[in-house]
């Protein structure tokens, strides 16, 4: 507290610590702090009493999810965004509540800690929501498979339950790294005190000796996967922390040369570092023009759109370019990779990082995800979307009104809000060291020929899969955790045909497609051609999407933008110059062009 006022008063020790004054002499007089603080919003006052008896003044504190209800109060009743608690229990958030929460991972059985605490079933508890999200889904059907153990149950990976309940929760700081490995090392050895040597044998070994052992051999190795994800997440917080220093020296340097005008930065998702590319400011771009944000593809990253970016810089638009969970410098946590995350997390990217109405483009698997981001977004919030060689089925009208029929007229995403996990096919995956030792004997293959496999798929330009793109995707695939993204791929859900994607988007689309792709059988020319089908208007077959599309065949492979930059880039700026045009094409919805 500031001293007294007065003539005589000395101010000195006041302003050493950190007082400040106003005046001086005589007239001095400390700035003292409000005597009254803001009356606190209804719905906060309601749910912060006072100190229960026996406590202290932390335990008035709302905890986060006291917080969330009373946000959702202040809603309405109505739910939060979708996407906000995907990843399970952040909003427990406090340290009190989760030392607990470590304390239950340490303790309970895999089954009942990952049905109390993941988001299986769109609602767990206090979080209010009208549906389950896709990904809800997809994460109650690994819950729900057959098979598992005692460290994760059903076709969850080791680790993930850890992952995904805590990887908010220590980003935010409510408990630290330390803390929180040091408790499962402490859980480990407490095991082996119990049992023995053999608890760290595995739960199959160790349960042959008596049942205690092979109940403290699986808490044991629960604990070990949690010790292995924090190390994994701090081993990406010091890459990125990497990043950015070299980064940042290596930009002024090709700021001063004239080369590519491009920032790296990251951002956090649910707890996850993500990197992104960014147009950098010393690029003359508009600051009034819609950006474009683009989705690499399956072993790809942000890197593989630097020349486009460059191409657009300099006809003056902002791009962004992400690095999806699991690739590129990205964060790599144990968890079960599927397009709905990599959904959700564009979703997420575009609203809080973007924050503005924008373009979505995305080659291969990241065209399809950026197609499903813009079905969940709309073309009030994506302006546009640009689909390169991407990925999905697209099918004939007539077959996609018959897998609706058989729904009972119902899309696929419409189903699982309704019926969550029930709708996807049960998911048999083989035995987790199956995943793994077959992971990395592909990666051994696929290791030293990346350079072979490129070229294959950049036909009409090799010379652009030069050492910066193979480097780059050998350095992304010896992170901790790229065994098991990849891995994933046998656990994905049921996709959404692209078909149900652009109709419930309903905005413009440009397709900008490889000719020349060999991947798929070397069918890229008539799924060039079945676009221009799906939209035609004449067709009196159901399910025709609204909005128009432009048709662009270039002579390139699988990533045109990396193979033929400068002509995407005049694609793109055709197409972002032709909002006009929008809306007004009732009679050809349809236009094709041959760059």
């Amino acid at each position: 507290l500031p001293p007294p006022r007065g003539e005589s008063t000395d101010y000195s020790a006041f302003v050493r610590g950190g007082g400040k004054v106003a005046g001086e002499g005589a007239a001095a007089a400390p700035q003292d702090p409000p005597r009254v603080l803001p009356p606190e919003p209804e719905a906060i006052a309601a749910i912060s009493g006072s100190v229960p008896a026996g406590g202290s003044a932390r335990d008035r504190v709302p905890s986060a999810s006291e917080l969330l209800g009373a946000a959702r109060s202040a809603r309405g009743g109505l739910p939060l965004p979708d996407g906000y608690d995907i990843f399970g229990s952040a909003d427990e958030g406090g340290p009190r509540r989760t030392l607990a929460l470590l304390d239950e991972y340490a303790n309970l059985d895999a089954r009942v800690f990952q049905q109390r605490w993941l988001p299986v079933g769109g609602d767990v508890g206090h979080r209010a929501r009208s549906s389950p999200a896709p990904e809800h889904a997809a994460m109650a059907r690994c819950v729900a498979a057959d098979g598992g153990g005692p460290t994760a149950a059903g076709a969850l990976n080791a680790g993930e339950a850890f992952s995904r309940t805590f990887s908010e929760l220590l980003a935010l700081g409510c408990v630290s790294a330390r803390r929180a490995r040091h408790l499962m090392a402490a859980r480990i050895e407490a095991a082996e005190k119990a049992v023995g040597p053999i608890a760290r044998l595995g739960h199959s070994v160790a349960a042959l000796a008596s049942e205690e052992a092979g109940v403290q051999s699986a808490m044991a190795a629960r604990a070990a996967a949690a010790v292995r994800a924090i190390d994994s997440a701090e081993w990406h917080r010091r890459l990125a922390w990497t990043d950015l220093q070299e980064r940042s020296v290596h930009d002024e340097a090709a700021a001063r040369r004239g080369a590519k005008p491009i920032e790296v930065r990251y951002w956090r998702w649910h707890g996850i570092l993500l990197r992104y590319a960014v147009t950098a400011p010393s690029a003359v771009t508009s600051a009034s023009a819609p950006p474009l944000v683009c989705v690499h593809g399956f072993g790809a990253s942000a890197d593989q759109w630097d020349d486009l970016t460059a191409e657009m810089a300099a006809s003056g638009r902002r791009v962004y370019a992400v690095d999806l969970p699991g690739f590129g410098h990205a964060q790599k946590p144990a968890i079960s990779y599927t397009q709905y995350l990599w959904e959700q997390s564009v979703v997420d990217f575009g609203r809080q990082v973007v924050g503005v109405p924008h373009y979505l483009a995305g080659n291969s698997i990241g065209g399809y995800t950026a197609a499903s981001a813009a079905a969940a977004m709309g073309p009030s919030e994506v302006l546009g979307l640009v689909l390169l060689n991407s990925a999905g089925r697209l099918l004939p009208r007539e077959e996609e009104a018959a897998e609706r029929e058989r729904r009972g007229g119902f899309t696929l995403r419409a189903t699982m809000a309704a019926k969550g996990a029930s709708v996807l096919p049960a998911l048999k995956p083989p035995p987790a060291w199956v995943l793994e030792l077959g992971g990395k004997a592909l990666f051994m293959y696929l290791q030293p020929n990346i350079k072979s496999i490129c070229v294959k798929v950049y036909p009409n330009n090799p010379d652009a899969v030069d050492d910066l793109l193979c480097g780059g995707i050998l350095r992304d695939s010896n992170d901790p955790g790229a065994v098991n993204v990849l891995t994933s791929g046998a656990k994905l859900p049921m996709p959404i045909s692209k078909n149900e994607l652009l109709e419930t988007y309903g905005g413009r689309v440009l397709v900008c497609q490889g000719l020349n792709d060999p991947l798929g059988g070397n069918q890229a020319r008539p799924r060039f051609q079945l676009y221009g089908r799906v939209y035609d208007r004449a067709d009196a077959a159901p399910h025709c999407p609204p909005g128009d599309i432009t048709l662009v065949g270039l002579e390139a492979g699988h990533c045109p933008h990396d193979e033929a930059p400068a002509e995407v880039a005049e694609a793109i700026m055709a197409f972002m110059q032709d909002d006009g045009m929008a809306g007004g094409r009732d009679d050809s919805a349809v236009n094709v062009m041959q760059a």
